[in-house]
């Protein structure tokens, strides 16, 4: 079997989390193209959407999903189609945006253990979920409030990854 290209393999456990770990440092989630950099994705704008209040029909901002093309074999994809998605948020009355990424991690191609993350960030907070292995939580404060969700597999390998930006912030 041929390997695939340069671009399309997938990094070492120690390249990702490096990579991540920038990532977060830079802290900013509505950033595309560093998102797409990251997280190896060729981000398209799919839909802009008005969002109103539901009780007082009042404009409350506008929402941007995105459609990803995976660039490497990192990226779990189920029926040709990849398991990320990423959207932003753009409140009328703040100043800042809210934005999240959710990606699919192809174990068969980068298997990250918690234990790496634990020695990169700490022990965060820890989960239950009785359907995978665990899952930690990690907040980070800089720029921008950014949440980050793990989940693994009862294999120990991340299988799912979950950035939130602003999430909690409230403009009112």
């Amino acid at each position: 079997m041929e390997s695939p290209p340069a671009s399309m393999a997938a990094r070492s456990p120690d390249r990702f989390l490096s990579d991540l770990h920038d990532f977060i440092d830079h802290g900013d989630l509505n950033n595309e193209k560093e998102v797409a950099e990251t997280f190896r994705l060729r981000l398209t704008v799919h839909s802009m959407n008005a969002v109103l209040n539901p009780r007082t029909n009042i404009l409350e901002g506008t929402s941007s999903a995105f459609q990803a093309t995976p660039l490497s074999t990192e990226t779990l994809v189920n029926a040709d189609e990849p398991k990320t998605n990423y959207g932003k948020f753009k409140s009328n009355d703040s100043s800042f945006e809210k934005s999240s990424l959710s990606e699919g991690i192809n174990e068969a191609e980068i298997c990250i253990k918690k234990e790496r993350f634990v020695s990169t960030w700490g022990v965060g907070e820890p989960q239950f979920n009785p359907s995978f292995r665990g899952q930690l939580t990690y907040n980070f404060l800089g720029r921008n409030k950014i949440e980050m969700y793990l989940l693994f597999t009862k294999t120990g390998c991340l299988h799912d990854l979950t950035l939130y930006q602003n999430r909690r912030n409230d403009s009112k």
